[in-house]
């Protein structure tokens, strides 16, 4: 599910993670990619029209009943601000893509392939799980924290 929960109609996250979890097998992987929501959402000009960015709390909710997060990473720097801040003026006003897209290509691989950190996008892998499953993780979460 590659940058499309945050074009999902508002409140309409939980009824399509249901379906990703009635269409994969049991304990199957769901991978989640997302805008972050951090202060790089001001710098993405769709966000200021309704472009919706996510937090890891937020995805954690919305998998709460039906998965568990096995991990979560955060990409992407610079040179994918700038490729964003590039791409909306050259494809809607100018109608071309932008100056050296296979430069900013590359940068921005980069970023995302030899980085450990970022603040761009956000990516989560998850499991899914039944209510036994869910309810053993709950209890050994708490065991786990008390001590």
């Amino acid at each position: 599910m590659f940058d499309v929960i945050e074009h999902l109609p508002k409140g309409k996250e939980k009824k399509a993670i249901r379906e990703m979890k009635r269409v994969l097998k049991e304990r199957g992987k769901l991978i989640i990619s997302t805008p972050a929501n951090n202060f790089s959402k001001f710098f993405d000009p769709a966000w200021y029209f309704g472009h919706r960015h996510y937090s890891l709390d937020r995805i954690k909710e919305i998998l709460k009943k039906d998965f568990v997060v096995e991990q979560a990473i955060v990409r992407g720097k610079f040179f994918d601000i700038l490729g964003l801040l590039l791409f909306y003026p050259f494809k809607w006003v100018l109608n071309s893509e932008i100056p050296l897209k296979e430069w900013f290509d590359k940068k921005r691989d980069e970023e995302y392939l030899k980085g450990k950190d970022g603040f761009v996008s956000l990516y989560v892998v998850a499991r899914k799980i039944n209510e036994k499953i869910r309810t053993k993780l709950l209890k050994n979460r708490h065991i786990l924290t008390k001590k």
